[in-house]
């Protein structure tokens, strides 16, 4: 044969033996690519380390759900209470915190807003990650 016709096994442009199984390259080649044993393992601890830490990912990211649930509750629990305590000394005449002028309900009524759209971030925030769950799913 010439070197430049093909031959099993072999980088026939090159003139040398390639590691494929049967030319002693390498020891126990035994998979479809050509891998060697070793290698198999390697890839088996390697899988079994990603559906670890795959499944700490998914207890961290539950957890954060939770609490970012628990948060989003919270605060519109807050701004209704804001604006319950508001309504009630708007009709009443009495002071809000402290303050008898409607300047100091003004600021409550501005924390009450800021709460709501804090909670309404987060309901958006729980709502499309569960979509894009629902989609990996």
């Amino acid at each position: 044969r010439s070197k430049l016709s093909y031959q099993s096994g072999s980088h026939a442009y090159l003139g040398a033996q390639a590691p494929y199984p049967g030319n002693g390259a390498f020891n126990g080649y035994s998979s479809y690519y050509g891998a060697p044993q070793g290698a198999e393992m390697r890839i088996a601890q390697l899988e079994s380390e990603l559906i670890r830490q795959q499944e700490q990912y998914q207890t961290d990211v539950d957890s954060l759900r939770h609490a970012l649930d628990e948060s989003v509750q919270a605060l519109a629990t807050c701004a209704s209470a804001i604006e319950t305590m508001c309504a009630d000394s708007l009709s009443s005449g009495s002071a809000v915190g402290g303050f008898p002028d409607e300047r100091a309900i003004a600021e409550w009524q501005k924390a009450a807003t800021a709460l709501w759209e804090a909670a309404s971030l987060g309901r958006s925030a729980l709502t499309s990650s569960e979509a894009a769950r629902g989609a990996a799913a």
